[in-house]
């Protein structure tokens, strides 16, 4: 469960550029993992080329109060530590029993890209110019398993 915890935040971490948008594109994946059910849309707006921002809207739905704990904290610390070390998100998470919802929108424009291309060295192929290539982002998701339309 917890590896495929760990696919989430590089979705989000590859979700990075800049510049105006005006055609959105909509990433769905719904997915059981050890009793868990996951399910998330990230909404794109992008021109031909880039991405400008991105909201990521998420469901954990568990099976249990300590998962339920889990799955808060984690989509928290992430997001949040997300913000604070590079600016631009907006956090909202949500807890209602045993489902967590997580809505993050990111303002690309105030995303330190310099600080998030230095952590995560391996995104440097999906930047140019310091802005989110929409083909190669939308290629690794539908490669990892989500449907974008």
């Amino acid at each position: 469960m917890k590896k495929y915890l760990l696919l989430i935040p590089v979705f989000l971490l590859l979700l990075t550029g800049c510049g105006s948008s005006g055609k959105k594109t909509v990433c769905t994946l719904t997915k059981d993992v050890d009793g868990v059910k996951i399910s998330v849309e990230y909404t794109l707006n992008h021109d031909d080329k880039y991405i400008s921002n991105v909201v990521f809207d998420e469901t954990y739905e568990a099976s249990d109060k300590d998962t339920a704990d889990y799955y808060e904290n984690y989509v928290k610390e992430l997001y949040e530590g997300a913000k604070e070390k590079y600016g631009g998100y907006e956090v909202d998470v949500q807890r209602d029993n045993l489902t967590v919802k997580a809505l993050v929108k990111i303002n690309y424009e105030k995303v330190d890209m310099t600080k998030l291309l230095a952590d995560t060295p391996e995104l440097s192929s999906f930047v140019e110019e310091n802005k989110m290539l929409y083909d190669k982002m939308t290629s690794y998701y539908n490669l990892a398993g989500l449907s974008c339309k």
